[in-house]
C-alpha cells in the first residue's frame, strides 16, 4: 500500500470526472470526487479572474473617457474668494525719504469662465473686484492707512495635472478705480500664478483651493513718479459648477 500522496490530476472526459493518483485506501470515492470538483470550480474561477479585470478595467476606462469627453464639452461657471495672505506695495524707483508700505488686509471676490480647449486645458477668466487696504508709514509723522481698489479681467489658461490637481497662469487686465493721490494708477497688464486641488461632486459641482500670486501692472498704461506696483500673495477658494 502507497502511503504518500501522488498529484492530484483531472480530466474531463464524456462529461464525467475521472480520479488519477489517490489510492483509494487513503481516500473514498465521494470525498475524492468533491474535492475534485471544489478543485475545478477553483480552476474555472481562476481561468475567468483576468479577463474579468480586463472587462472591468476597459468598461471602466470607457467611461471614464465618456465622462471626461461629455465635461470636456461643456461651460463651467463658479465663484472665487480671495484672502489670507499678504498685499504690498514695491517700487522700481526707491529714494532716500521715501515712506515706507506694508500691507493691512485685503480680500477679491468675482466670477470666472472656464471654456474647454482639450481633454487637460481649459481657458479661464472672468471679472473680478479687489479691495487692498496699504499701512503707510512715512519717514516723519504718524502712519496712516490708503487702500486701492481694482478691476481685474483674468485672462488664463488652466491645465489639469492628473484628476485632483491643476496648475492655472497668465495675464491680468488691471483697472484702478480709486483714484489715489498717493499710489501710481495701477491700471496696466499684469501676472498671475496658481497651482491648486480641485475636488467634483457627482452633480457637477466642484470646490477648489488654490495658493497664487499676482503682479499687477507689470505694464502700465500710465507713468508715475515712482512707479509703485501691488503685489499680492494669498490663498483662493473656489466653486464651479457644470452648464
Amino acid at each position: 500500500m502507497i502511503h504518500t500522496m501522488e498529484a492530484l490530476e483531472t480530466t474531463i472526459e464524456d462529461d464525467h470526472l475521472h480520479i488519477v493518483g489517490f489510492p483509494l485506501s487513503l481516500i473514498s470515492v465521494p470525498r475524492a470526487m468533491l474535492l475534485t470538483y471544489y478543485i475545478l470550480t477553483l480552476n474555472r474561477i481562476m481561468n475567468k479572474i483576468p479577463l474579468f479585470l480586463i472587462v472591468l478595467t476597459g468598461l471602466s476606462a470607457s467611461l471614464y473617457s465618456q465622462e471626461k469627453e461629455i465635461h470636456s464639452e461643456r461651460l463651467t461657471i463658479g465663484i472665487a474668494f480671495y484672502s489670507l495672505g499678504y498685499d504690498y506695495i514695491t517700487r522700481f524707483d526707491l529714494h532716500d525719504g521715501a515712506p515706507k508700505y506694508s500691507g493691512d488686509y485685503f480680500y477679491e471676490v468675482g466670477i470666472n469662465f472656464l471654456f474647454p480647449l482639450n481633454d487637460r486645458q481649459q481657458f479661464e477668466t472672468g471679472i473680478e473686484y479687489g479691495y487692498y487696504r496699504i499701512n503707510i508709514k512715512p519717514l516723519i509723522g504718524t502712519s496712516y492707512i490708503e487702500h486701492i481698489s481694482l478691476i481685474d479681467i483674468p485672462i488664463n489658461i488652466r491645465t489639469s495635472i492628473g484628476r485632483s490637481f491643476f496648475m492655472t497662469g497668465g495675464a491680468l487686465i488691471d483697472f484702478d478705480i480709486a483714484n489715489s493721490n498717493i499710489f501710481d494708477n495701477q491700471t496696466g497688464i499684469g501676472v498671475n500664478l496658481a497651482v491648486g486641488i480641485n475636488y467634483c461632486f457627482n452633480n457637477g459641482l466642484s470646490i477648489s483651493f488654490s495658493p497664487y500670486f499676482k503682479a499687477h501692472s507689470v505694464i502700465p498704461f500710465s507713468f508715475g513718479w515712482g512707479d509703485n506696483r501691488l503685489l499680492e500673495t494669498g490663498c483662493r477658494f473656489g466653486m464651479m459648477v457644470l452648464l
